[in-house]
């Protein structure tokens, strides 16, 4: 997005602010944050990144070289995680969440996708490990060991 777009959107939600009142900052977060994931895209079947890849391709139709630059990530890592996750089946998928994780976190490679998903979840939303546990459809304790 240019900086002329931004300033039109950004003199569009000061506009609509006075016609409706919203919190204008947290849209302005949402809009930074850049594309993200639903947590309800986590299944308990699937890695992090197989769910999130799968996610991309099959639900929003993404092609594979826009995930791979999303996530940040090379083209064979992406593929075998979708070839991996369509091996594996649907899978059960989660409750819904108002939770949703930017894909901007994948960006630092020192940490999995695991762990930068639910170093996000405990850092941007200051959820519990039970309740991150709860969303993401894993076990409590492994939540933790990984964060």
């Amino acid at each position: 997005m240019t900086a002329d777009r931004i300033q039109t959107l950004v003199r569009t939600l000061e506009v609509l602010s006075k016609l409706e009142p919203f919190e204008r900052d947290a849209v302005l977060e949402a809009l930074s944050a850049g594309p993200c994931v639903p947590v309800e895209c986590f299944t308990p079947e699937h890695t992090p990144l197989e769910s999130i890849v799968r996610y991309l391709v099959r639900t929003r139709g993404m092609s594979l070289r826009d995930v791979t630059v999303l996530c940040n990530r090379s083209r064979s890592i992406v593929l075998n995680a979708l070839r991996n996750a369509d091996r594996k089946g649907d899978g059960t998928v989660g409750s819904s969440s108002p939770y949703r994780v930017p894909l901007s976190v994948l960006a630092d490679k020192r940490l999995a996708p695991g762990e930068a998903v639910i170093a996000h979840l405990r850092d941007h939303y200051q959820l519990s490990f039970a309740t991150i546990a709860r969303a993401l459809s894993r076990d409590p304790r492994n939540v933790l060991r990984v964060y």
